[in-house]
């Protein structure tokens, strides 16, 4: 097998996004071009091209932080099991050679448009912001050579819910506010408190880039780029004049009428009290109004509160994605 193939190394960035269409079905497009790029000055990766008779036949991006070594954008042309063991390999020996003790992936940066992990099986193909497509192979072929599950993360999707006012009756909401951002200037005033919130109440499993410190920018970048301010609501408890609560969701650039439910954020004060309804029923009153007609919302599959709520607002479970790890 090692006569058949070979594989090359490229770092300058330029090249790399020449061949990145290689490594995904999601397309590469001119005007991801600064997004991706701003994610590669701050990581700082290299590809491995699997290569037949010079013709490129595969593609991995590789990325290091501290021991641990992330790979993405893992792909070959025609899924054959021999180039996608053999390029398993070359990671690992890559992993070895850089004395790194892990390794983690996918994790496709910038995620904001390429996403995370392996689709499994039974999961739709249709093209959608972050949802990498491919063939259940290459989750078997990662698992022979002894990668384990790190992660799943499944996406419910469908018709935008109405809202459910009946269910808002339920709880009182007279000492919060929803802020609706009016200017991208205000949306910069609040990006401080938002990250923190990030920080403080999603799960560790759920922060699956590293460095997210130094990407949010970029992900600030592109949703100014490509979205609107109705997508992104903060809450607010007026006696203490304090932001406690977020919700935002992204364009999907690649279908009209469509967006991703993509972080809610509530300090832990202030849940079990009607107020993640109250900013999703926020949302989806908004996005009716702005011609959105069709949702998807990534959720960590262990976050079965989350999972419940997309369950009783008429959504369904499509496509479930693995993020794995290997411990050299």
């Amino acid at each position: 097998m090692s006569n058949k193939y070979s594989v090359k190394t490229v770092d300058s960035f330029s090249d790399i996004v020449s061949y990145l269409q290689f490594g995904t079905q999601i397309p590469v497009r001119k005007d991801f071009h600064e997004f991706i790029l701003s994610d590669f000055k701050i990581f700082q990766p290299i590809s491995l091209h699997l290569r037949e008779n010079r013709a490129i036949k595969g593609h991995c991006l590789l990325f290091q932080v501290d021991e641990i070594l992330y790979f993405g954008f893992f792909n070959i042309q025609d899924h054959d099991p021999s180039k996608i063991e053999f390029l398993i390999e070359r990671l690992q020996a890559y992993a070895q050679e850089h004395k790194c003790n892990t390794i983690i992936g996918p994790i496709n940066i910038p995620t904001i448009i390429y996403g995370w992990g392996f689709m499994e099986k039974g999961s739709i193909s249709s093209l959608f912001r972050a949802k990498p497509i491919n063939p259940p192979i290459y989750l078997d072929k990662f698992k022979e050579y002894g990668f384990t599950l790190k992660t799943q993360e499944v996406s419910w999707e469908g018709q935008l819910p109405t809202n459910d006012q009946e269910l808002l009756k339920n709880y009182d909401y007279q000492g919060f506010e929803v802020i609706d951002l009016t200017s991208w200037e205000e949306l910069n005033a609040y990006t401080k408190s938002i990250i923190a919130l990030n920080f403080r109440n999603l799960p560790q499993e759920s922060l699956l880039t590293p460095k997210i410190e130094k990407v949010a920018l970029n992900y600030v970048n592109f949703f100014v780029k490509f979205g609107e301010l109705y997508m992104v609501s903060l809450l607010k408890d007026k006696k203490k004049d304090k932001i406690v609560g977020y919700i935002s969701s992204l364009p999907n650039p690649f279908k009209a009428g469509s967006f991703s439910l993509y972080t809610l954020a509530l300090d832990e004060e202030y849940r079990n009290k009607g107020l993640s309804w109250y900013l999703v029923n926020s949302i989806f009153e908004k996005g009716r109004a702005h011609g959105i007609n069709y949702m998807s919302t990534p959720i960590e599959k262990s976050n079965i509160i989350t999972q419940i709520m997309c369950e009783k607002a008429g959504l369904k479970l499509l496509r479930t994605h693995s993020i794995f790890k290997y411990i050299i």
